[in-house]
């Protein structure tokens, strides 16, 4: 896009002046818009680890966020915005909890003391996540097989009065996520169960016929049947 490299062009040699803020919503916004200028990119990355202590949360978030979904290698960074976050866990708001969860999962980044923090500050602020925080969470842990029992089990108990305002997709997070890692409650099993029989009828009734909807509906009760609820002691044979 000659407009999109215009500007990193003009903004690569000047990188320095960036304020730490702009560092960050330049990242974000790059990958909201699916821009993989890679030369802007290093150069983001680079010029943020040597302010790293100077960022706030949100930029801490927006800047995991970033690199992650736009999946481009910048471990070096990564691990700076981990030892930072552990230093400023007690800053972060729920979404920045989520997010960054999302990140270090989704680039496949292990860092044990700090996913220590983020169920730590999880488990602090749990009226605070909402629905979607908590699949997103519960799906960071499942993803790396980060069996942290008592954060996924308060994560699946956060999610039971809230699981009908979840969409498709993060209901097949949580499911997933519970089902991997085989936590979480009858109460849970049920309402997900209940979730996904009235997606999958809202789908099937649909004036447009069946869509995306009725495959996540389907692909929700696949996860329970075959690997959740016939795993469970209630369901083992009888000798």
């Amino acid at each position: 896009m000659p407009f999109s490299d215009a500007l990193a062009a003009a903004a690569i040699p000047r990188m320095t002046d960036y304020m730490p803020p702009a560092l960050a919503n330049t990242a974000w916004a790059n990958a909201k818009l699916l821009l993989w200028n890679h030369p802007l990119l290093d150069a983001l990355a680079s010029q943020s680890r040597s302010i790293m202590h100077l960022l706030e949360p949100q930029s801490l978030a927006n800047l995991a966020w970033a690199y992650a979904a736009l999946v481009r290698p910048a471990e070096p960074l990564l691990t700076a915005i981990a030892s930072e976050s552990i230093k400023r866990m007690q800053q972060f708001h729920q979404q920045n909890i989520s997010n960054t969860a999302w990140a270090f999962s989704r680039r496949e980044v292990v860092d044990l003391p700090f996913f220590a923090a983020i169920s730590a500050a999880a488990l602090r602020n749990l009226s605070d996540i909402a629905p979607q925080g908590c699949a997103n969470i519960a799906w960071a842990y499942a993803k790396l097989t980060l069996r942290d029992a008592p954060l996924l089990n308060s994560l699946s108990c956060a999610s039971i009065l809230e699981v009908m305002t979840l969409s498709s997709q993060n209901l097949v997070n949580l499911a997933w996520s519970c089902a991997t890692i085989e936590v979480g409650s009858a109460p849970l099993r049920k309402s997900l169960a209940a979730a996904a029989i009235s997606r999958l009828s809202e789908a099937m009734n649909s004036a447009r016929g069946p869509g995306p909807e009725a495959a996540l509906a389907i692909e929700m009760t696949h996860l329970m049947i075959d690997k959740w609820f016939w795993r469970r002691p209630e369901f083992a044979p009888q000798h």
